[in-house]
């Protein structure tokens, strides 16, 4: 999170979430404690005179959108929500990685955050009677990997890859029984849409930003139940042949015809249209916009030109 606080122009920040506003704790940080605590009041200063001064902000989700108006007591009104989507090389053609140890798996990833909730998915693991499934997190190496890797090292069928390239990822979503996303709390969920993207079975905590992108596309079970999900693990172990969803949405960028495409479900959630995120060129092109289907907005603006033709800050 980084804005210019003395910016007296206007402008419009986007929000992810506000986890910190629910996991405060010096787990979360390798700071000594005086330090950690200090920063956590600048943030909270910062958050909330941005959010007061910002002519709109961007929500990813209308959970976030919930909590900004809670914790921020900010005006819905102002509160545009437009959601995450999948890149388009995590659906590219996959690549199998080389140092792959199971032929098959649970899959996990992103980072291992306190509220990320991956000590109820271990819990769960070790409850499985299947000894041939593993259970892989894909993520970068940091403090908190590398604590988790200390603290699981006596387990079995527990492994961990980082560094890994999106088509790496794209194969591990397809070939993974199920991606597991245990959290406690997301501003989106990200790792959930990449792995329906990619057809790939999920089984998700059941809290707000969740279900808003997973909808029925999902198995849901309580974060803090390790029992429940040890059985939904166990259900899809049953049935290992059982199709993934079909792909939810998700945005296409670039391409050889330096085309943008959006694949988006149609209709509306909490009142308003599913939006994503448009772009921005620089000097000249001319584009042509598509609704193929179903009902929907394309809002289109362009900078105003003074006399000369040079472009106007902050006038469109």
């Amino acid at each position: 999170f980084s804005v210019p606080i003395f910016y007296n122009k206007p402008f419009i920040v986007t929000i992810h979430d506000l986890i910190i506003h629910h996991f405060p704790t010096g787990k979360a940080s390798t700071l000594p404690s005086p330090i950690y605590w200090s920063k956590i009041l600048a943030y909270k200063y910062v958050i909330s005179k941005t959010a007061q001064k910002a002519k709109k902000i961007i929500a990813v989700s209308n959970s976030t959108k919930d909590e900004i108006i809670d914790h921020l007591k900010i005006d819905p009104n102002k509160i545009i929500v437009t959601s995450e989507a999948v890149d388009d090389k995590i659906v590219a053609k996959p690549k199998k990685p080389k140092n792959i140890k199971f032929n098959k798996f649970f899959l996990f990833v992103g980072n291992v955050y306190p509220h990320k909730n991956v000590e109820t998915l271990i819990k769960a693991f070790q409850k499985l009677d299947d000894k041939n499934a593993g259970l892989l997190f894909v993520g970068k190496e940091d403090y908190f990997y590398k604590k988790l890797k200390q603290k699981t090292n006596e387990i079995e069928n527990i492994e961990f890859m980082d560094n890994v390239l999106d088509d790496e990822l794209a194969w591990l979503y397809q070939n993974a029984i199920t991606t597991v996303c245990p959290a406690f709390m997301e501003g989106f969920g990200l790792p959930a849409l990449e792995a329906m993207a990619n057809k790939c079975l999920v089984i998700a905590s059941d809290i707000p930003a969740l279900q808003e992108v997973c909808k029925d596309r999902a198995i849901y079970f309580d974060p803090k139940n390790p029992d429940e999900l040890s059985e939904k693990m166990k259900e899809v172990l049953m049935n290992p042949d059982a199709l993934g969803p079909e792909v939810h949405y998700y945005m296409i960028r670039g391409g050889k015809d330096k085309k943008n495409i959006t694949v988006w479900e149609t209709g509306t959630v909490g009142g308003e249209y599913i939006k994503t995120y448009g772009h921005y060129n620089v000097g000249q092109l001319d584009e042509t916009y598509w609704i193929i289907s179903g009902d929907g907005i394309v809002l289109l603006q362009t900078r105003l030109l003074d006399e000369k033709g040079n472009p106007i800050d902050d006038q469109i």
